[in-house]
């Protein structure tokens, strides 16, 4: 089998895991044919698989996915050494070798002393707990909508009424100021106090693998053209002289630099995925809704509010409201415009420390 086709197989195994993974509660999953042959094979699975190891395994990925563990960080932390050691061993003798001029480590190491630094800051940092002593300071912070958040509503675990835009997170057990989700590589939650540092992290993240991937198409690029492979010929089984190809050319290199190869395919779709993740989480700040509130609004039926009615509250959810003839639907109260909201995910400290106590 060659190499692309080696590699297409591999990256459609992929996306399939990856689209099975988010999609696993969807209907289509569920019902149908699609339905059918996913019953007929979680069926074989379990009957194929002792059910010994099945609650072996069950238990492992209750404790890694719902419960506070280093694990996460520490399979991080093999993953972007191990990135990095195949970049000083495959990449950069190649780059020094053929472009010795230039210098090919300060842009890498600045990004990973920030993306290090970001990272610290969203595994170590407090992302707005909320405690007896600071309740009343968060509770100030941000109006109720009086449809996601609702007045005088007690978190049922910490006894006391919830500020808007908290929620209690299961897996650390406490309540956390505008709560966006539990993340599971910083073993932390990711709230109003460390969300900017979240965004940083993720484009620093974003920018080491499109650089790695740029730099190890470099390389392999500088190596094809020192060697002038495209320009090459190759003997056929009949003995005839054939000009390569670029799918020869790809396995040369596959065979010569397989760590690098693979390292920059990987890097490919990950900057896909990654890339995805980081527009999701700039439109989120952009926006102002966290991904709790999206997953909450989405549970809540549109609402019409009488004009009448909205005088009385025209003051609090003016900043929320659409106007339509002489109807006015509730949207987004903490939208600030796209500078006020900037302002709001990456000073949000600067904002609670101003806030004083009624």
């Amino acid at each position: 089998m060659e190499f692309l086709q080696i590699v297409i197989i591999y990256v459609l195994l992929f996306f399939l895991s990856v689209g099975l993974y988010f999609y696993r509660d969807s209907a289509i999953l569920r019902t149908g044919i699609v339905g059918k042959i996913c019953t007929i094979i979680s069926s074989a699975i379990r009957i194929a698989v002792p059910k010994s190891l099945t609650m072996v395994l069950y238990n492992a990925s209750q404790y890694f996915l719902y419960t506070r563990n280093q694990c996460m960080k520490v399979l991080f932390g093999v993953l972007v050494l191990a990135g990095n050691i195949i970049c000083i061993m495959d990449m950069l003798p190649l780059l020094y070798k053929y472009l010795p001029d230039q210098n090919h480590t300060l842009i890498p190491i600045i990004n990973a002393f920030a993306s290090l630094y970001f990272f610290h800051k969203c595994c170590n940092g407090d992302p707005g707990e909320i405690t007896p002593l600071n309740l009343e300071k968060y509770q100030s912070v941000y109006p109720y909508d009086e449809r996601m958040y609702v007045p005088n509503a007690k978190c049922r675990t910490c006894k006391f009424v919830k500020p808007a835009r908290s929620k209690h997170c299961s897996i650390c057990n406490r309540c956390v100021h505008r709560f966006d989700h539990h993340c599971l590589w910083t073993n932390n939650d990711v709230g109003g106090l460390n969300h900017g540092y979240f965004v940083l992290f993720l484009l620093t993240m974003m920018f080491k693998c499109i650089w790695g991937f740029y730099i190890g198409i470099k390389s392999l690029v500088l190596y094809t053209q020192y060697h002038r492979l495209l320009e090459t010929q190759v003997m056929t089984s009949n003995g005839e002289m054939k000009q390569v190809t670029y799918s020869i050319v790809l396995q040369h290199l596959f065979m010569q630099f397989p760590r690098l190869v693979f390292i920059v395919t990987s890097l490919f779709f990950l900057i896909i995925l990654l890339g995805i993740f980081t527009i999701y989480h700039v439109n989120v700040v952009l926006t102002n809704r966290t991904t709790n509130e999206r997953y909450k609004a989405a549970e809540l039926e549109p609402i019409n509010i009488d004009s009448k009615r909205l005088s009385s509250n025209k003051s609090k959810l003016q900043a929320g409201m659409k106007l339509n003839k002489n109807i006015k639907t509730v949207e987004n109260l903490y939208d600030k415009g796209i500078i006020g909201n900037i302002y709001d995910t990456f000073w949000h400290r600067s904002i609670v420390k101003k806030i004083k106590f009624r």
